[in-house]
């Protein structure tokens, strides 16, 4: 097959092209509000993805309904992480689906996440020409807003990757967001008036976020204006339009006309694709560009709108393309502001756009526009004009940018370059009114002026100059891309270039090509080569050169050059743009695959990464005697291939890797399962498997960061990975991660070990049993267990009650042949008649054959509150070893003592611990399997790896009611690493639970205050509303005395005033249910003074922490007096009380100062069924106060 860049294909979310100003920093210490976001892919599988301190993020996935058997890999690279279906890459790899559907930072950044959308907006791209459905011609597609709850299948069942109703490709819709007194004449634009130039007569389309028909700057200018939005109107409540078309042609009538676009006599027609917070979608776009090119009468389209990468042929591109060519419209769009190299979006990456970059007023290139060359090496952008710090029309009611007065705001980007651009189009058009896209393009693009110090890449032909390209009677062809050339083409890559003379007299030029290797070694004498050097252009008419490279002079790399034609007196009147890449051959690789049983293997990923993302390609193998072709350039790879044997009832998931894969001649690749050596995890106690195995590998090498991984379910009992030789380029580490616990039952036939598994619904087994076997339909069962079998999973389940009803005391599922066996268990909801445990089918024969003799006692073991458990993460630097044994020991190691309060109600909570590697941005895993069952009140030994793994844990007092989801509430702690041999006890849910102030901080005028509403005696924090409890929540913010907000918590951040202040930050909690026994209310007060700060400083507020020491289900002793604790560090003073009625009455205690604000008090408790409130008040030596009931707190045994 046809090796297809990944990214040549895929399209982008669009962003207004406006750069914005730096936002705040954030913080350190734990995420505010703990963020979450659930995506639900067009699959039908929910990511969930919740954000951590420091940047960290927890992934997890719910398989959609019918596709709980279906594996996910998943991507990091440059922070956003895509999760792929296994049964997604065949369509993926072959073009068929836009990635952008799997890139979940990309759909939520763009809104598309579950709580901002309850559709997915697609792209149908349609095989055949006039398809009825198309509505979107100019691409050959429609538009369809796909129900979340029913999302549609697109694509065929099994087999060959093939999508139905006869699609091309299905695209995600994606969200296009909004992105002069100087800067005008910079380009020359006075000097076109001063001819009689000013754009008079030329109709510009401007796509974006509507117009401010009232500002004085436009007023009269709009003919035409079309909303595509869901908003009422055209109208800008955004900013950003009204910003542009002024730049185009705006009359500065507001400020006595110093602020003039670029061509004030241009008429404006208004498309309005954008809504009034700034974003749209594609296909909202597509049809504004339809409008404008085909009915509006638009000459010139400008766009400051784009989105990522491509290679030209997205749909918006591709609609550029064919738009132009139909009516000979010129789109002017910017480039973008990635500020990198291949970075030029879409729509400017189409051919025939003029695609703007920016520079700054002293044509010094800015640094976020957008270099090229375009993904398949083609040249862009085109031109580059001013976009730093552009003054232009503030449309009524917006805050947009930096504004100047009521009438102008300041703004950066290129989407304030391509204005500019917009308007000499226009200028040029009212002189030349017969000329075309391309004749326009031509003219400005070669008369542009040539910035030094700066590549064809980065500016095109150069900085826009208007008189120039207005007055100069010769032009020349704009620019010639001449692709990609490996070693060994044959031919002579080049093209023609024509230069017209539009004057009244002849022209004699004189040629010069200039052709530099942007990555290496300068090209050879004579590499490029002209037909002629000397050329005279006749008045009205045209003289082409054909310009020839001789690819042999090259060496490997990027070239790009001018060929400049000058006059008699050696003046520079026009250049062409010229570019080509060279490198290595292309070469063939062909992979097949060998199970561990020496059978043909199918593969669901290979996966090879090369020097740029511009050389990867994804693969699979469907069918076990094919196997996948796939041509690449020459050069260095990481290889991996996933080879999971799910069809085994002990399945064994292997990865085949190769860091450097050096293909530098045709390949035949043997992906050899059986060369893959399985994982050793030693553990001085058994272990099961209680969650999944995840297995990550992460490579650096040159300007690549990537992070690959796959979840394993917990059926998959080995993880095999092939060995390695040490990288000799970068870094490569290879983890995996564990979650394993003490089993919850273990059995023994005589004296054999058997692997048994409780099913989901399976009663509890307590202590030690011995069951006489007995077959399921043997007539006597009576205190045995009974043995039966299935042929197919879950088939059981409607014999138990037979087997209940004979007496049997338990029943033990032998599986199908080939088939895993598992469930995760579960302590609630409907249960079996007896207990039932799982066994796989070749460990079952026996249990089978002796169950049939009417023979064997089976001893079973039930340990269901999981007393130990290991959390590990395996890690292997530089290469895979010949044998990955990983002990578990002191020396890589930590012991967490951990004790989980009882909280009330049900006496079962949740857990979950998330595990970083140091490169790692997303901790990965498949949701029904991360959410661990916790029994409460539970005391448990917690191993966990130590190092540089950073660990962080997720604990909820209750059972939630999605069994397979994300936890949801609860309290975490902040993400920390272990040193080895350490040993750290944890109480979870402890008292007192309170609100606390964490690291809040004033910047400025703004005080962003961090107070969770749930913080345990440990330090661990949650917030009110996420646990399914009955919380309640209210605040209020005082200033000198004065009511200034009412909001519903302290978390988030208030606008102040400069000036020295009191504040009070009041905030008061309840949380009533039955699975909350105490801190069942709150109320809490921070008083002190605070005035503008520079820079962020931390706010003066006081805190109180309590140490009790109540036992796991959160009592002390009545019999003896208790010592309580109280710590107050920043205080002069502190003041305590207890109430045993609910604060109706209180007492105070006596505190002993033991210094560095710890105070402590003797307790001796009577008898309460309310439990023992409590009041603290403490001051500070400049005034600062703090005051915080809690009621409840605790209670009396």
């Amino acid at each position: 097959m046809r090796w297809i860049p990944r990214l040549a294909a895929a399209g982008v979310g669009l962003a207004m092209l406006a750069v914005p100003v730096p936002a705040q920093a954030a913080e350190p210490g734990p995420a505010q509000g703990g963020e979450l976001h659930r995506v639900t892919l067009i699959t039908g599988d929910v990511v969930t993805v919740q954000e951590f301190a420091g940047g960290k993020r927890a992934a997890t996935v719910e398989p959609g309904k019918g596709r709980e058997a279906v594996r996910f890999f998943t991507k990091e690279e440059n922070g956003d992480l895509v999760i792929t279906p296994a049964d997604m890459v065949p369509y993926l790899s072959r073009g068929l689906m836009d990635e952008r559907l799997f890139s979940v930072g990309e759909l939520i950044e763009q809104g598309y996440d579950d709580e901002s959308s309850d559709v997915l907006p697609l792209i149908l791209a349609y095989k055949d020409r006039g398809a009825e459905a198309v509505t979107l011609h100019s691409v050959n597609a429609r538009a369809m807003r796909a129900d979340k709850d029913a999302l549609p299948t697109l694509w065929g069942d099994g087999g060959e990757p093939k999508l139905r109703d006869g699609l091309a490709k299905v695209w995600l819709d994606g969200k296009v967001s909004a992105s002069l007194e100087h800067s005008v004449p910079q380009v020359g634009a006075p000097q076109a008036w001063q001819d009689g130039y000013d754009g008079k007569g030329v109709k510009v389309a401007v796509l974006d976020t509507g117009i401010d028909e009232t500002h004085p700057d436009v007023a009269g200018k709009i003919t035409q204006a079309r909303n595509f939005t869901a908003d009422p109107s055209a109208k800008d409540e955004h900013g950003h339009g009204t910003h542009v078309a002024a730049t185009v042609a705006g009359t500065g009538a507001g400020s006595n006309g110093l602020r003039k676009g670029v061509a004030p006599g241009a008429e404006l027609l208004i498309g309005k694709v954008l809504d009034s917070r700034g974003s749209g979608s594609e296909s909202q776009v597509l049809a504004g560009m339809e409008w404008a090119a085909q009915e509006s009468g638009a000459d010139i389209i400008s766009m400051s709108l784009g989105g990522g990468a491509t290679d030209g042929t997205d749909p918006l591109s591709v609609a550029v393309d064919t738009l132009t060519e139909q009516t000979g419209t010129l789109f002017v769009i910017a480039a973008g502001n990635e500020g990198d190299a291949y970075t030029v979006g879409s729509p400017g990456a189409a051919s025939s756009a003029l695609t703007v970059g920016a520079v700054d007023g002293n044509d010094a290139l800015a640094s976020f526009s957008s270099r090229g060359p375009r993904l398949d090496e083609a040249i862009k952008p085109d031109i580059t004009a001013p976009g730093v710090g552009i003054t232009a029309a503030r449309a009524a009611g917006t805050g947009l940018g930096t504004p100047v007065d009521d009438f102008y705001t300041k703004l950066n980007g290129t989407s304030m370059a391509t204005p500019h651009v917009a308007g000499a189009a226009a200028i040029l058009a009212q002189r030349h009114p017969d000329w075309e896209a391309g004749r326009l393009k031509d003219a400005l693009v070669s008369t542009a002026k040539t910035i030094a110090g700066q590549t064809p890449f980065e500016q095109g032909g150069g900085r826009l100059d208007v008189p120039r390209a207005l007055r100069q009677a010769v032009t020349a062809t704009a620019s010639i891309s001449m692709g990609v050339h490996e070693d060994g083409d044959t031919g002579t890559p080049g093209g023609t270039i024509t230069y017209t003379n539009s004057g009244e007299s002849a022209v004699t030029l004189t040629l010069a090509p200039v052709l530099t290797n942007l990555d290496g070694t300068t090209p050879g004498e004579g590499a490029v080569t002209l037909s002629a050097t000397t050329l005279t252009v006749e008045p009205g008419a045209s003289a082409t050169a054909r310009l020839s490279v001789d690819l042999a002079k090259l060496n490997h790399g990027r070239h790009a050059g001018y060929v400049t034609a000058t006059t008699a007196d050696g003046a520079a009147v026009a250049h062409t743009t010229i570019a080509l890449t060279r490198r290595g051959k292309t070469r063939t690789v062909h992979f097949t695959g060998v199970e561990r049983d020496g059978n043909a293997a199918r593969v669901p990923l290979i996966a090879l990464y090369g020097a740029s993302s511009l050389d990867d390609a994804y693969g699979y193998i469907l069918k076990e005697n094919e196997g996948w072709t796939v041509e690449v350039p020459e050069g260095t790879y990481h290889m991996q291939a996933i080879m999971g044997e799910t069809h085994d009832e002990l399945p064994v998931d292997s990865l085949v890797v190769v860091p450097e894969l050096r293909v530098d001649k045709d390949l035949e690749v043997v992906l050899d399962a059986r060369t893959a050596v399985p994982i050793e995890i030693r553990t001085s106690q058994p272990v099961a498997q209680d969650g999944i195995a995840t297995y990550f590998t992460h490579r650096e090498y040159g300007n690549r960061k990537i992070s690959l991984g796959a979840m394993n379910f917990p059926s998959v009992e080995q993880l095999a990975v092939t060995p390695t030789k040490p990288v000799t380029n970068g870094t490569f580490e290879f983890a995996s991660r564990w979650q394993l616990a003490a089993p919850r039952v273990t059995a023994k036939l005589e004296r054999d070990d058997l692997v048994v598994r409780p099913t989901i619904r399976s009663p509890r087994i307590e202590g030690t049993k011995r069951w006489p076997l007995a077959e399921g339909t043997a007539g006597k069962l009576k205190g045995k267990a009974a043995v039966i079998t299935s042929e197919s999973f879950g088939d059981w389940t409607g014999k138990l009650d037979a087997l209940a009803a004979a007496g049997a005391a338990a029943a033990v599922v032998v599986g199908p042949d080939g088939r895993a066996m598992w469930q995760p268990w579960q302590p609630t909801g409907d249960r079996d008649p007896l207990p039932t445990l799982m066994i796989t089918h070749d460990r079952g024969q026996e249990l089978l054959k002796q169950a049939r003799a009417g023979r064997g006692t089976l001893e079973v073991k039930g340990a269901f509150d999981t007393p130990y458990l290991y959390e590990v993460m395996q890690v292997a630097q530089g290469r895979v070893p010949e044998r990955i044994v990983h002990e578990v020991n002191w020396r890589n190691t930590a012991l967490v003592s951990s004790g989980y309060h009882e909280s009330g109600g049900e006496r079962y909570g949740k857990d979950q611990r998330f595990g970083w590697r140091p490169w790692q941005g997303y901790d990965l895993g498949l949701q029904m399997e991360t959410q661990r069952i916790v029994p409460t009140p539970l005391s448990r030994a917690e191993y966990v790896s130590s190092g540089d793994t950073q660990w962080q844990h997720v604990v909820q007092h209750m059972l939630t009611w999605e069994s397979s989801s994300r936890l949801r509430g609860g309290v975490t702690d902040a993400p920390r690493s272990y040193r080895a041999g350490e040993v750290v006890k944890e109480n979870w849910f402890g008292p007192v639970v309170r609100p606390a102030a964490l690291e809040s901080t004033r910047t400025g005028d703004v005080l962003s205050l961090h107070v969770p509403e749930f913080v345990d005696r440990n330090g661990h924090y949650g917030y009110s509303g996420g646990s399914g409890d009955k919380d309640t929540s209210t605040a209020r913010i005082l200033r000198d005395g004065q009511l200034v907000e009412e909001r519903a918590n302290l978390r988030g951040t208030f606008e102040t005033v400069a000036q020295n202040a009191e504040y009070r930050l009041e905030l008061a909690t309840t949380r009533t249910s039955e699975e909350w026994r105490y801190a069942t209310a709150t109320q809490s007060a921070w008083t002190f003074r605070s005035a503008r700060t520079e820079g962020a400083k931390a706010l003066p507020l006081l805190g109180v922490d309590y140490d009790v020491p109540a036992d796991l289900e959160g009592r002390v002793h009545r019999t003896l007096p208790v010592p309580i604790g109280f710590t107050a560090r920043q205080a002069r003073k502190l003041t305590a009380e207890l109430s045993y009625d609910d604060g109706k009455s209180w007492h105070r205690l006596a505190l002993v100062p033991l210094g560095q604000g710890r105070y402590t008090t003797l307790v001796a408790h009577r008898a309460t069924s309310a439990g023992v409130s409590l009041r603290v008040t403490a001051t500070g030596a400049s005034g600062e106060k703090f005051e915080q009931t809690v009621t409840r707190a605790y209670g009396v045994k």
